[in-house]
């Protein structure tokens, strides 16, 4: 269980592997991140529409890497279901399904560059999944992230489906770590006899804050069981590594840390907190890593390809970041939209801005045909345009 810590009034954009947190309404708005093991539970904040089925349901855990696993049954267009695994994932807002999920239950797949989504068919106004014989309403069906890859959803896992925190929110939800049980039901259905604590759930997105301490301090702890291992904002990891050069320290994702086998987790630092205090429960010996650095949606210019022997674009240099193509902003936009503004026709000219050390320069690029074929000889009228890059 993870839960993402930011000190009250001080809170900045953050991101996991998958998921960010900034001002916008599906995101946390914490700066840290803790795993510990214990039974809890979601009160739902919306009720969905509930079909004839079970009011709850109780299926076994399958622990992956401190991620919670379970069997999740696709309804397919026959009428019939496949089961699969589903990953528990109440940290991320977005509904994601591997390719091959998405092509058994008849839905429509597209890929824009490197980001693809998969629709339904204009009927079908909400998809439902089975969970223990339970009907459990998933999406509004307006769009599903599609991962790259066939089988699963993320890597080094299993699942081809997760249970996001826009699920989630509608329902009851315990999680029985000593027993590897995972419940879920209509509002008001399940009963929990644990310690109870305050939470904040966000009616947007489902995301869960949970005012807490850490080091005598107050924070909101983000409650996220998706993550294997805790994150720190840069800023309150140097915080109490400075303060507490006696707590155990290391370079390295080690163990739990080491969550996907991305290039920058042997950058990674990690400490071990002596104490956190998370709703009523104390904490101690916490282990969490300094989150590493965020995308920001820009595009970053990585090198200059050459085009008969010559940088191809001289004026643009390494490290610049690319702002717009012929005056359309490109921040945010996939990368197959951004190759799609840059292509045309060979000599054809786009107009580049640029931005470097701070301030924004415009250069003139021209489209080349790179690994150009030899000339056809035939001449065929009608033949569609090519483009090139």
């Amino acid at each position: 269980m993870v839960l993402p810590l930011a000190e009250t009034g001080a809170a900045r954009p953050i991101r996991k592997p998958r998921v960010a947190a900034n001002d916008s309404p599906t995101r946390y708005n914490f700066q840290m991140k803790l795993p510990v093991f214990f039974a809890f539970i979601l009160s739902a904040v919306l009720a969905p529409a509930q079909s004839a089925s079970p009011q709850s349901a109780t299926v076994p855990i399958t622990l992956d890497h401190n991620r919670i696993v379970i069997d999740v049954y696709l309804p397919l267009p026959d009428g019939s279901t496949k089961r699969v695994r589903g990953w528990v994932d109440n940290g991320n807002p977005d509904l994601e399904m591997s390719r091959r999920a998405a092509t058994l239950m008849g839905l429509a797949v597209n890929c824009d560059g490197q980001v693809c989504s998969a629709t339904p068919n204009p009927r079908v106004v909400s998809l439902e999944v089975v969970i223990g014989g339970m009907k459990v309403f998933v999406s509004a069906m307006k769009s599903i992230r599609v991962p790259v890859g066939d089988s699963a959803i993320a890597p080094g896992m299993s699942p081809e489906i997760n249970l996001p925190a826009t699920v989630l929110r509608n329902y009851d939800v315990l999680v029985n770590f000593p027993d590897r049980e995972f419940s879920i039901g209509v509002p008001g259905s399940l009963k929990f006899r644990g310690m109870s604590g305050k939470v904040q759930i966000n009616k947007e997105n489902g995301l869960v804050e949970i005012p807490s301490k850490i080091d005598g301090k107050n924070y909101n702890l983000g409650l996220d069981v998706g993550s294997s291992f805790s994150f720190l904002t840069p800023e309150l990891f140097d915080k109490l590594e400075g303060t507490h050069a006696d707590w155990p320290h290391v370079t390295g994702a080690v163990g739990n840390a080491n969550m996907w086998g991305s290039a920058d987790e042997p950058t990674w630092k990690l400490l071990r907190a002596d104490r956190v205090q998370y709703g009523p429960v104390f904490l101690t010996g916490v282990a969490a890593a300094r989150l590493p650095a965020e995308d920001d949606g820009r595009f970053t210019v990585l090198g200059i390809a050459d085009f008969e022997g010559k940088p191809s674009v001289p004026e643009v240099q390494v490290g610049d970041h690319l702002f717009a193509v012929d005056g359309i902003p490109v921040p945010e936009s996939t990368m197959g939209q951004v190759w799609s503004m840059l292509e045309g026709q060979p000599r054809q000219e786009r107009k580049l801005t640029i931005e470097r050390a701070g301030k924004q320069i415009t250069v003139v690029g021209k489209v080349q045909h790179f690994l150009g074929e030899q000339p056809e000889k035939d001449t065929t009228k009608g033949k569609p345009e090519r483009h090139y890059r």
